[in-house]
């Protein structure tokens, strides 16, 4: 080993612990503006690490001997082999034993169009020609078969946002494989990730989906959220506010009440009237 691969490696092993501190505090923080600035940070560290990386890797590809560098450090524990009982594999692979293998993500800078996630398996690059991988709209199955003797799956469903499948892809190396995930593009940008898979799985995803197919929903929920969470003079006013929608008036200042104990039916969204126009 190298001083400059001893210092490559000191490198990496300093990053991996910023970013998991960075992604530590990016849960745990409401501020946009510190959201932002962690995003940022670890977008921008997470490039760099790269950098240093994929270059290791493809000099260790070419090397004649077995010595390889040690695979990116993997966000996830992969748990004990597991039999799968899903309809995913196919007749000749129902009865295999599969290992979960270890896996990161990243999606790169603002405006990126590609989530990679990179997944941990020794000496995956000789079976290279047995790694498959099933793209859906929200989801991807990766197995590598006969992987020194064992057999590898990933599958994740229900992903952060949804992929373009006909462009995605796999790339295989020595001891990993990045799967690549094309991202959708909206109206300005590609898609922001906040994580692989989408928090609340696929109910959320549908319900996600039918507030931008209906916006009222969406501030309908807003105001429930609102009325929850609100305190006593928080809850008046929303209740006065419907009512008076009700009623077809607009508020002239939501801090005069007229009535002080105003109705909460309007949380039933059977009952719930059309907001006025203003």
């Amino acid at each position: 080993t190298t001083f400059d691969e001893r210092k490559k490696r000191l490198f990496l092993r300093r990053m991996d612990l910023d970013l998991a501190e960075a992604k530590a505090l990016l849960e745990s923080a409401t501020r946009p503006a510190v959201q932002a600035l962690l995003r940022q940070f670890i977008a921008t560290n997470t490039e760099k690490e790269l950098d240093v990386v994929e270059p290791m890797e493809e000099e260790a590809a070419a090397e004649v001997t077995t010595t390889a560098p040690p695979p990116l450090k993997a966000s996830v524990t992969a748990p004990p082999p597991v039999k799968l009982k899903d309809g995913g594999p196919t007749t000749a692979q129902a009865g295999m034993n599969w290992v979960v293998p270890t896996y990161g993500w990243e999606q790169g800078e603002y405006n990126t169009p590609w989530v990679n996630v990179f997944v941990s398996i020794d000496d995956v690059g000789a079976a290279k020609n047995r790694v498959t991988c099933d793209f859906e709209a929200d989801s991807f199955d990766l197995k590598a078969l006969d992987v020194d003797g064992k057999n590898f799956r990933l599958k994740v469903d229900a992903l952060d946002k949804d992929i373009v499948p006909d462009e995605s892809k796999v790339v295989v190396k020595k001891d990993r494989v990045t799967v690549k995930l094309k991202k959708t593009k909206g109206e300005y940008s590609y898609d922001h990730w906040t994580d692989l898979k989408k928090k609340g799985g696929k109910a959320a995803k549908d319900k996600e989906k039918q507030r931008k197919d209906d916006p009222t929903a969406g501030i309908m929920d807003m105001m429930k959220d609102l009325y929850d969470t609100g305190d006593d003079n928080m809850r008046k006013i929303i209740g006065e506010s419907m009512m008076k929608s009700r009623r077809g008036e607009k508020m002239d200042n939501p801090n005069q009440l007229d009535d002080p104990d105003p109705p909460t039916d309007w949380m039933d969204s059977s009952k719930m009237p059309p907001f006025p126009d203003v």
